[in-house]
Parts: structure tokens; C-alpha cells; sequence
């Protein structure tokens, strides 16, 4: 089913960001823009819709026009606006795995095929959200059809302003984004932008449907070496006064946009008048101009061979304006091109995997992404669903030790610290635990997204899907006790499962990077660091588990007052439930980190 964008937006904004796009387009194809009821790309054949809630589905029509959506005996109406906008609301519908259709009908009729209802889970963030399946080399794990399964990937597109459903045209880097596609192995090696769909995304949804046996859509909106920034609403910012730099910042470069908008405009009408000129005189026409100007000396002599006067070499077209078009780093612009498009479809959460690119800044970021998260739920207007985040794995910066000395600085500690605070302190949020991903070949993109995927599924399956008991974390931290020399380090009881174990990473790790996985668990407790007042971080000489605790001590630290577990960039604790679950970093003390 193919699907224009909104008509009334494309008018104005012709130019904006779409050579191809603009070059494609004729007056007669706009006009006929205008006479059919269209909708956004998000809703197309082989979606999924979210059951158990109100629907809404939008489009364009003529002003005035009738529009009636039918979908599984639900049926509403409504009536394209003045801006050619309708918006109409259907009633729950109950999940079903059969498929079925779609039809909206104006004065055309739009029907929609294979259509499933279930849920649908949004993952957002960047490079390692956007890591295809077809870089994982999980050799372990064998894929398989999965019909019950839908992908969407959202074409990348950076604007100033949110767009109401239009998205930017599919790329020959990602010739499958912009529409829902059922999640065959072929399919989902070759959708998204970076070898595949969303390896973390497609995993998700397999350890979900495998569970829940429901229909599920993942909507993948992601890109890599992006900051949160970008990803917020100007609303978003503005509701925090510690983000109003990033807030004024977006009116700036709006009106920068619009100056240069308007020369763009300008500049390109003299180009056309220039353009047309070499056509009557040259006898070419418009749609072969690029290829003329780059010939233009080797068709020139052959005017002049001809006896034939040469007419002036045209110019390159003018460039069009770069405030936005090629800055992905620009707050709320991705907001505007990426999520903006699909509000409000209905979803069942969302997947956050960030931080990368915001690492030095993990104090401001305990402002940016909790008003990241109360924005989208905000503008998707059905209450504080799930919102799981991905806290970030351990990496060596290039001429780092292998091994940091206790008391070295860690902006990457400090932003999973960051990570950690927002996903104990904003609500219906979680927090899934990597630091054991990147263990034996360190890089800035883990291979293993399938072990993420399956700690963001039991996530959800303990606060989405029914399972309260599940143990969905490792052992998370709850308090100390000075014990003399010794510092008790006792843990959450839902976090402990089976008991405390000494572990390897998992299994999957070892198969992305074809090494051996050790056939026995390490022996000795490691990670943990201790300190006395006034002094500074020790390693640890003594640890050693009882009934469900660690106790930590050295020789060198008499009174200690403090521990640390795994704080550092590229840290190797090997603390661990029975359940193969890691313990997430932390610290017992307040210290104040010296960081942004």
C-alpha cells in the first residue's frame, strides 16, 4: 500500500530536506495529494495496532470531507478540518492474532491488509539501539521466521518543527524504513539503518511474543552518536529550568532556519530562470539538467562543432540550508522528524539505549532524561507506560589501562550512576544491567544485543506481563554495615533469587566473539574497592559471600567506611545471582564526583 505525505506541510515546505523528494514531485502529483484521503506511513499493511486502549488514526483529506475508519466490527467517523487534518478515535480493540483489515473511506477508499493487534513496544536511543541483527555473529542462536512479529523503522530526519505523521523518504542506506514489515529473517536482516532492524529490538519482541504468545510491533526511531538532546520536545525542555540552554537554543535555530530558508527559496528561483534558459536554448530538458552541467564542456563543443551558439555553463543549484539538515546534534530535532510522526499511535512502552554520547554530563542528564520520559508520555497521552532503560556496558577509551586503579575517575560510573538514579526515582521505569557485555572484546558497540534484549523481557514480563515474582534484576545493592575492618554489603531480596554465585558472562558474549567460554566460574570474588575516611580507594584483599552478603575488607584499610562494586569505565566484577544476572555497579558513599 503506498501512502502520501500530508499535503497541506509538503506545500509549504517542498524544499525542506528532500532533493529527491522535490525532484520527484510534480504540481499535478500535489494536486492530487489533495483529493484522496491519506494517512502517516505508520499505518500501512502488516502493522500492528496496541490492544486494550483507544485508538487513534489520522490523516489528510479535503476540507470538510467525511472520513470513516472500519476495523473488526469497530467503526467511527470524522471530518477533515480547514488544514485538511482529521483525526478520529476508535474504541479498544481486544488483541487478535488473526490477521485482519483496515478500510478508511472518503471520497476514496483505503484498505489496510494483514493488520494484527497485540502490542507495540517504541525503541529509541543510538548506536547500540540502532545495531542491526546482521552485525550481532551470534552463531549460537538460530533465527527463524517470525509472522506474529512486525518492524517499523523510522527514516532518519532531522526538522525544527514536529511533523504530524509525514516522514522523510526511505534511503538507499535504509530502502525498507518507513513501513511495517512482518518480521521474516530476510526482512529483519535487511530493514533498519545499520545492517538490519534493531538487533535489541528484534530480540525483544521474540522473548515477548515467545511468552506472551500476542502479536507484537516494534517501531524502531533511532540514531547513532546522538545525544539526548535531540530527542525531546522544546515543551520537553522547557519544563526544567536547568535545561534552558538547550531550550533557547531551539528558537535560534529556528529563526536561523527560516533566514536561510528564505535566501534558499530565493536562490533557487534564479537557478530555475537560469535553468530554463539553457533548455531553450540548449534544447535539453529540466529533469536532465544535473547531468548537463557536469557535461556541460563536452556538450558545448558539440554545439560548437554544429556551428551552434553556447550558451552560459549553468550553475550548480543552490545548497539548501544546513541549521538543521545535516546536525543531528540540535535539541528536539530528531523529536520533531522521528518520534513527533508516530504520536499519537498507540504503543505499550518504550526501550531507551543512550548514554554514550552523553557521558560527560551525567549530572545534567538526571534532568534531561527524566523530562525526556514525562514528554513523550506527555505528548502520547496515555499515562506513564513502561519506559526501560539500557544502562551502558563497560568500554576502554582508546590508551586506557585494561584494568583502572581504584581510585582513577569514571565519567562512564557516574552517568550509570546517573542511569540508576532515574530508574529508582521516575515512576513505571526500570533498568536493565550490561556491564558484563562487553567483557572480553571491548568495544563502543557490544556484539551480544541478545542478552540486553532478554534483561529488557524480564523487565517486562514482571511489570507488564503478570510475573511480580520473577527476579528481573541481579543483586542490587540496599545498604552497608562497618564491621570493625570489615564493611557487610547486604542486598535487595527480590534481587538475590537463588543466591549470590560467582559467574562468567554469558554465554552469548562468548559466541559473538568465537572464543572458548571458561568451562569453570571464577573463584574469586573481584570489583570491589574499599576505603577509610580521608583516604583514598583500596582493592579489596578480602571478600567473601555469607548467607547472601559480601563482606569486604584489606590490610591496608583500617575503619573503612566506604565500598565501591565495578566503578570504573571498564570495570571487571564477577558478582552475580543463580539466576545469571549481574550486580549493577555501585557505592556506598555520597562523594561528590567532580562531574557535569
Amino acid at each position: 500500500m503506498n501512502f502520501h505525505t500530508s499535503p497541506a506541510p509538503l506545500l509549504s515546505r517542498l524544499s525542506f530536506f528532500s532533493k529527491s523528494l522535490a525532484g520527484a514531485i510534480s504540481l499535478s502529483a500535489i494536486a492530487h495529494l489533495h483529493a484522496d484521503v491519506t494517512m502517516p506511513p505508520i499505518f500501512g499493511d502488516h502493522m500492528v495496532l496496541q490492544s486494550g486502549v483507544p485508538l487513534t488514526v489520522w490523516g489528510w483529506a479535503e476540507p470538510g470531507e467525511k472520513v470513516n475508519v472500519q476495523i473488526a466490527g469497530v467503526t467511527a467517523t470524522g471530518e477533515a478540518d480547514k488544514d485538511r487534518k482529521w483525526r478520529i478515535k476508535l474504541s479498544p480493540l481486544p488483541e487478535n492474532s488473526q490477521p485482519t483489515t483496515m478500510t478508511i473511506r472518503g471520497k476514496n477508499t483505503v484498505v489496510l491488509s494483514d493488520v494484527l493487534v497485540g502490542d507495540v513496544w517504541l525503541c529509541s536511543g543510538q548506536s547500540n539501539m540502532e545495531f542491526g541483527l546482521g552485525a550481532t555473529s551470534l552463531k549460537g542462536i538460530k533465527l527463524q521466521d517470525e509472522p506474529q512479529i512486525r518492524l517499523f523503522t523510522v527514516p532518519r530526519s532531522i526538522r525544527p518543527y514536529p511533523s504530524e505523521g509525514e516522514m522523510a523518504p526511505p534511503t538507499p542506506e535504509s530502502p525498507l524504513s518507513g513501513k511495517w514489515l512482518v518480521a521474516t529473517v530476510d526482512n529483519a536482516m535487511k530493514g533498519g539503518q545499520w545492517q538490519g532492524f534493531s538487533a535489541v529490538g528484534y530480540y525483544f519482541g521474540n522473548f515477548i511474543h515467545a511468552k506472551t504468545k500476542m502479536p507484537v510491533g516494534m517501531i524502531a526511531s533511532v540514531w547513532g552518536g546522538t545525544p539526548a538532546q535531540p530527542w525531546i520536545s522544546l515543551e520537553g525542555l522547557q519544563s526544567d529550568p536547568r535545561l534552558k540552554g538547550e531550550a533557547d537554543s531551539v528558537p535560534r535555530y529556528r529563526a536561523s532556519y527560516e533566514q536561510n530558508l528564505k535566501k534558499y527559496d530565493e536562490e533557487m528561483k534564479k537557478w530555475k530562470v537560469e535553468v530554463a534558459e539553457w533548455e531553450k536554448k540548449a534544447g535539453y530538458p529540466l529533469n536532465e539538467y544535473a547531468r548537463h552541467v557536469k557535461d556541460w564542456g563536452h556538450e558545448a563543443d558539440k554545439l560548437k562543432a554544429a556551428g551552434q551558439p553556447v550558451p552560459p555553463r549553468p550553475e550548480q543549484p543552490p545548497r539548501e540550508p544546513r541549521d538543521f539538515a545535516n546536525n543531528n546534534q540540535v535539541s528536539s530535532a530528531l523529536f520533531n522528524g522521528m518520534i513527533a510522526p508516530l504520536i499519537p499511535y498507540a504503543i505499550k512502552g518504550a526501550l531507551w539505549y543512550q548514554g554514550e554520547s552523553s557521558a560527560s554530563q551525567p549530572l545534567h542528564y538526571q534532568a534531561l532524561l527524566p523530562a525526556l520520559i514525562a514528554d513523550w508520555r506527555k505528548k502520547w497521552g496515555v499515562g506513564d507506560f513502561p519506559f526501560f532503560i539500557v544502562q551502558l556496558p563497560n568500554f576502554i577509551q582508546g590508551g586506557q589501562q585494561p584494568i583502572m586503579p581504584p581510585d582513577s575517575p569514571s565519567v562512564w560510573a557516574a552517568m550509570r550512576e546517573a542511569q540508576k538514579n532515574i530508574a529508582a526515582a521516575v515512576s513505571n521505569t526500570d533498568l536493565a544491567v550490561t556491564i558484563d557485555l562487553a567483557a572480553i572484546k571491548v568495544s563502543l558497540h557490544p556484539w551480544d544485543k541478545w542478552d540486553v534484549a532478554e534483561r529488557l523481557s524480564l523487565l517486562a514480563r514482571k511489570k507488564v506481563y503478570g510475573e511480580p515474582n520473577l527476579v528481573a534484576h541481579g543483586p542490587v545493592y540496599k545498604s552497608q554495615t562497618v564491621e570493625g575492618n570489615k564493611v557487610r554489603i547486604t542486598f535487595e531480596p527480590d534481587s538475590i533469587g537463588g543466591g549470590l554465585s560467582l559467574d562468567n558472562p554469558p554465554l552469548h558474549l562468548y559466541y559473538a566473539v568465537e572464543l572458548p567460554r571458561p568451562s569453570t566460574p571464577p573463584q574469586d570474588l573481584t570489583g570491589f574497592v574499599i576505603r577509610r575516611s580521608g583516604q583514598s580507594f583500596r582493592g579489596s584483599q578480602s571478600l567473601h559471600r555469607q548467607d547472601n552478603t559480601v563482606v569486604v575488607s584489606s590490610e591496608k584499610v583500617a575503619n573503612p567506611v566506604s565500598v565501591r562494586y565495578d566503578w570504573a569505565d571498564n570495570p571487571h566484577g564477577d558478582l552475580y545471582n543463580k539466576e545469571g544476572l549481574p550486580a549493577g555497579p555501585f557505592r556506598t558513599d555520597a562523594i561528590p564526583l567532580g562531574t557535569k
